[in-house]
C-alpha cells in the first residue's frame, strides 16, 4: 500500500499548490517547463517514466538510483523560438553520482538567454544593447524504498532578470531571486507482456513548488511555473539486440491561465483543470544498445498555449558516449516552434 500512499501525498500537494495558485493568471520564468534533453525532446516531450539517464534530473529526479553507471555527466543545448529570435537558447548541464546502491545525488544548471535587445532613446540616442537572462541551480537527491520503487526531490535556486536594464547602476526592481523544490517518485517492474520480457514503469514529478513573488514597482502576485507531471513507460526487449520503448506524460500546469474561445480573442475566463492538460506520448528504437530513432507528438489545447506538432530524433552510443538530436516539425506558419533543433552530450562512468 505504501506506493499508493506516496502517490496521494504528491497528488495533494500538487492540489494545494494549485488552490493556492487559483487567483493567479500571470506566471514568470516559464523556461523552467521546457524539456532540454534531447531523447524526451524527440519523444513528444515524454520521458517521467523513461528509462533513466544522466538528464533525468530535468524531469524526475526519483529515478537517478535505477541508473546502471554510478556516475556522469550531459551537457544540452537549444535555439529556442529562433523563427523569432535568432540568438536565443536554452543550455543544460547536469551531473549525478551515487555514492550508495540506493541513494544518488545530483547538480544541474539551466540557462536560458533571451538574446540581444538593442535599446535606444526618444531622441534616437544609443544606449546601447542588453543580454537578460535567466538560471536555475539544483540540487537533488534520490534514494530506493525497495527494489521497484524510489522518491526524490530537488532544491531549486531562480535567478532571472528583467528583459531591460536597470538606470543609473541602481538594482533592477523587478529582477528575481527565489527558491523553489520537485517532489517526484518512480516506480518499475519487469515482466513478460505479449510473449516478451518487458520492463512497465510509472512516474510523477511535482516540479517548481514556491510562493508566489511580488515586486516592488508591482502590486500583482507571479507564481512560479508549478507543474504536474504524471506518465507511464513500457520497455520490450523481442531479442538481445533489439529494444522498444513506448511513454505517454499527462502535464497539468497548477496555476490559473487564460483561456480564449477564438485565436484572435481577449482572454474570457480562466481554464478549467481538463482545458489545462496537455500530452506528450513517443516511441523509441533502439539496436544493440547503440542506435536510436525516436518519435512522437505534443498535443495542447489551442485555446491555452496551442502546442501540436510532431517530433522526431535519433542517437548514437559508443562506450561511455551518447550523442542524441530531436526535431520540432511543426507548421512554420502555426508554430514559432517549427524546426527546431536540441542536442545532447552525455558521459557515463564506472558501471554496476
Amino acid at each position: 500500500m505504501y506506493p499508493f500512499r506516496l502517490l496521494y501525498t504528491i497528488i495533494l500537494l500538487g492540489w494545494f499548490q494549485l488552490n493556492a495558485n487559483a487567483q493567479s493568471t500571470t506566471t514568470v520564468v516559464p523556461f523552467l517547463n521546457l524539456m532540454p534533453d534531447a531523447r524526451s525532446g524527440a519523444m513528444g516531450e515524454a520521458g517521467v517514466a523513461l528509462t533513466p539517464d544522466a538528464n533525468s534530473i530535468s524531469i524526475n529526479p526519483a529515478k537517478l538510483p535505477f541508473l546502471a553507471s554510478n556516475s556522469g555527466v550531459s551537457l544540452s543545448y537549444s535555439p529556442w523560438l529562433k523563427s523569432l529570435v535568432p540568438d536565443m537558447n536554452l543550455g543544460y548541464l547536469s551531473a549525478f553520482k551515487k555514492p550508495g546502491r540506493n541513494d544518488a545525488i545530483g547538480v544541474s544548471l539551466r540557462y536560458f538567454s533571451m538574446g540581444s535587445v538593442q535599446f535606444s532613446g526618444s531622441e534616437q540616442e544609443d544606449f546601447g544593447s542588453y543580454k537578460p537572462a535567466q538560471l536555475a541551480v539544483d540540487a537533488a537527491y534520490a534514494r530506493k524504498l525497495s527494489e521497484n520503487l524510489s522518491i526524490g526531490t530537488a532544491f531549486r535556486y531562480i535567478s532571472a532578470g528583467s528583459p531591460a536594464p536597470a538606470l543609473d547602476n541602481q538594482e533592477d526592481p523587478s529582477s528575481i531571486r527565489t527558491v523553489a523544490a520537485d517532489v517526484s517518485a518512480y516506480y518499475r517492474a519487469s515482466t513478460q507482456l505479449f510473449g516478451s520480457k518487458a520492463l512497465l514503469s510509472a512516474g510523477l514529478n511535482l516540479s517548481n513548488i514556491g510562493r508566489s513573488i511580488h515586486f516592488s514597482n508591482d502590486a500583482n502576485n507571479y507564481e512560479l511555473p508549478t507543474n504536474l507531471k504524471l506518465g507511464t513507460a513500457a520497455t520490450f526487449f523481442p531479442d538481445k539486440h533489439n529494444q522498444f520503448s513506448f511513454a505517454v506524460d499527462l502535464n497539468e500546469l497548477l496555476v490559473a491561465v487564460p483561456y480564449t474561445h477564438a485565436a484572435d480573442a481577449a482572454p474570457t475566463r480562466l481554464a478549467t483543470f481538463r482545458e489545462k492538460l496537455h500530452v506528450g506520448a513517443g516511441v523509441e528504437y533502439l539496436y544493440e544498445k547503440q542506435f536510436a530513432l525516436r518519435g512522437g507528438y505534443v498535443h495542447e489545447n489551442p485555446r491555452v498555449g496551442n502546442r501540436s506538432y510532431l517530433t522526431c530524433g535519433a542517437g548514437f552510443k559508443f562506450n561511455m558516449v551518447q550523442v542524441d538530436v530531436s526535431y520540432i516539425a511543426a507548421n512554420v506558419q502555426k508554430s514559432p516552434l517549427a524546426n527546431s533543433l536540441r542536442f545532447t552530450l552525455m558521459f557515463t562512468f564506472d558501471p554496476d
